[in-house]
């Protein structure tokens, strides 16, 4: 057991032996520590285990360039069989999925599939053909014992597919050709992560995943996104990962009434639908832009999670970076803003991208319908000011659909709102007057000084206002009080006058003798 370390000695990397060293073998004790020999040797203590002396012999060792050496490439097959006798009869010869005899006279070498130093399991589970497992799964009737779920694999597909040169036991591994039917000795499920390790370990972490360790049956699974056999790329149309697919995709399990749907209990309602309608969605559907922003763009493809999770992507503080994927020079511009800069220094919660634009219902930013709207979305963070503004000419016409007058973002900054104390600000001594030339082509500085928000309810930044406001509100109040009160004492003293002079007018009629004031008309 103490032999690679007796050999480590001068042959680990940066010992004389290993800097001298002319041929393509870094980390020689490195790999060897980790490679199945050495895994049996140093973690199960097998001393039959093959140790560098194995191969290499004690006292005769010469460079595999020496024709008469034990790694010569004539040689090596003999120096393997001393562990591994008779590896003809249990080891199918197959190169690149093809078996030898198809080039009897070409045969590799050992080494030539498993790697000096670095020998691994997985190799032992690549001795078959595909066309060994092809004679049965290519049958239409071929059906598993079980579920009955139909077993039979195209060839055609298999052929098209990006898996194309991985052979079948290299995802179905566990397969034994000693055996009648090598496929029996399988006992686990294809582990996509055996090649794919990284988005395997993205996935395990995701919703989805966690979903998939619980045996959750809704759980999607990778065949469910990249199909079977038929692997295709992103970049390929007909592929269920392809952009213009993907919403699509995502569809069977979150349109409304789906399972994934039907799980969710967060505010997003109909989230597919909206989605077609939005923007985004429409430059799929419509304009078939590949590049514009679809399911997997925000929510990422394999670290799918949950908006409350910090390492989501569509957490609040991880949404402008999201956004800024494709958005860049606007998220540029937000990062320099209040809305970024007072984070942490305010107990208030501070707007990101989705809480103007929205998440799935984002419409064009120069359409009427959200020029409308902004003051609103606005209006629910800043709700006394936005009061303010509808109390003023600008904001009354635009509550009557007129879009053409200012609003917030035409003041502000729609990305870029600043401190007004900011020189950069765009309400800044100095920029004031350029920011409302932008509609009052005459306005000079004398009109930029157009208290904009100034209000009679606020005694504290206004008092004048405030004062003018209520005292003038007053002598109204007095003055028509008082003049109601005059009224109504008046009244009764009217209408009695009425009464006595109407009666007067009667008695004048009654006392009036008969005929008077007649003309006659007889002879």
């Amino acid at each position: 057991m103490r032999i690679p370390f007796l050999c480590g000695k001068c042959h680990q990397e940066g010992a004389p032996v290993a800097r001298q060293r002319t041929i393509h073998q870094d980390h020689i004790l490195e790999n060897y520590s980790e490679s199945i020999h050495g895994e049996g040797l140093l973690r199960k203590g097998l001393i039959v285990s093959a140790t560098c002396v194995s191969c290499h012999t004690a006292h005769s060792i010469l460079p595999h360039t020496d024709p008469t050496s034990s790694i010569a490439r004539k040689n090596i097959a003999m120096t393997c069989t001393k562990c591994h006798a008779q590896i003809e009869v249990v080891h199918r010869k197959v190169i690149k999925g093809e078996l030898w005899e198809k080039e009897a006279h070409v045969l590799p070498a050992c080494v030539d599939c498993h790697q000096p130093h670095k020998v691994r399991r997985v190799f032992y589970d690549q001795g078959m053909a595909d066309k060994d497992c092809l004679r049965c799964h290519e049958r239409p009737d071929i059906v598993s014992a079980g579920d009955r779920r139909s077993m039979t694999v195209n060839p055609l597909e298999l052929a098209g597919s990006r898996h194309v040169r991985i052979a079948c036991s290299q995802c179905h591994s566990g397969v034994n050709v000693a055996k009648e039917r090598p496929c029996e000795a399988i006992t686990q499920k294809v582990d996509c992560a055996s090649c794919h390790a990284e988005i395997g370990q993205q996935y395990a972490k995701s919703t989805h995943g966690q979903l998939n360790a619980k045996n959750d049956p809704n759980a999607p699974t990778c065949k469910e996104c990249h199909a079977t056999h038929g692997v295709l790329g992103k970049a390929q149309p007909q592929s269920p990962s392809y952009p213009t697919n993907v919403p699509d995709l995502c569809a069977r399990c979150h349109r409304e009434g789906q399972k994934a749907a039907v799980r969710y209990t967060g505010d997003q309602k109909q989230i597919v639908e909206r989605y077609r309608e939005s923007t985004h969605g429409k430059g799929i559907a419509k304009g078939g832009l590949t590049v514009t922003a679809m399911c997997t763009s925000c929510h990422t493809a394999h670290s799918v999670l949950p908006r409350n999770d910090s390492l989501s992507s569509i957490n609040p503080r991880n949404v402008p970076a999201t956004c800024g994927k494709c958005h860049h020079g606007v998220e540029e511009q937000f990062a320099s803003s209040v809305h970024v800069t007072q984070r942490g220094k305010t107990d208030k919660t501070l707007p990101v991208c989705d809480d103007c634009h929205s998440a799935h219902t984002i419409r064009r930013a120069d359409e009427e319908g959200f020029k409308l709207t902004i003051m609103n979305q606005c209006g629910r963070c800043h709700e006394s000011i936005a009061r303010t503004y509808f109390d003023t000419y600008h904001g009354k016409v635009s509550q009557l659909g007129y879009t053409k007058t200012a609003k917030c973002y035409d003041c502000h900054g729609a990305h870029d709102i600043l401190a007004i104390g900011d020189p950069r600000s765009r309400l800044s001594y100095n920029n004031v007057v350029a920011t409302c030339q932008q509609c009052h082509s005459g306005a000079n500085r004398r009109f930029a000084g157009y208290l904009t928000h100034a209000t009679h309810h606020d005694p504290e930044k206004y008092p004048w206002l405030f004062w003018t406001f209520w005292g003038m509100t007053g002598l109204l109040v007095v003055t028509f009080g008082v003049s109601g009160i005059h009224t109504l004492l008046w009244l009764p003293r009217a209408l009695r006058w009425k009464r006595q002079r109407v009666k007067a007018e009667l008695e004048e009629q009654s006392q009036k003798p008969t005929g008077e004031g007649e003309t006659s008309n007889g002879p």
